[in-house]
């Protein structure tokens, strides 16, 4: 069992879970509307750039971002479509819920359920959508704004 696991009274399996879901959450996002691949690359580069410690991270958030930039997932490309993306999601969130309820205080499920939505939310906004000569005005798309409430609604 690692210590990022041990120090918050996580199983491995459970660990895994826990860091792995912001990932898929924001990949989820990413492909939830078309972005052109200026606007993959973007929002692929954000999605990086939400895993770099910050000083008032919980230290739940602190262990999770070590152990994602430790393991190379964010590396990893997604397999299959939008839905099939987010139905994978949305059952590691049931699974989240549940581990957060019965092993952490409010605290940690506060701090690690404002991350997911902050990795979201910077996803989202990282490109416009549509391709060169398709891009939607708004840079977060009614589809990603719909599926990050759907996702976070999972977590209340």
């Amino acid at each position: 069992m690692t210590q990022n696991a041990s120090e918050f009274g996580f199983s491995e399996q459970e660990w895994n879970v826990l860091f792995s879901t912001p990932v898929l959450a924001g990949l989820t996002v990413a492909h939830a509307h078309f972005s052109g691949p200026t606007g993959v690359r973007e929002e692929n580069r954000v999605l990086e750039k939400c895993f770099e410690e910050h000083p008032e991270d919980h230290a739940l958030i602190v262990r999770l971002k070590t152990a994602v930039l430790e393991s190379g997932l964010l590396d990893q490309k997604p397999s299959g479509k939008a839905g099939e993306l987010k139905a994978r999601t949305v059952e590691q969130l049931q699974q989240v819920r549940a581990l957060l309820e019965h092993k952490t205080n409010s605290e940690a499920y506060r701090a690690y359920g404002d991350f997911l939505g902050k990795v979201m939310s910077r996803v989202a906004g990282a490109a416009r959508d549509g391709d060169f000569f398709h891009a939607e005005p708004n840079k977060v798309s009614d589809t990603e704004l719909v599926v990050i409430s759907e996702l976070l609604k999972v977590l209340d």
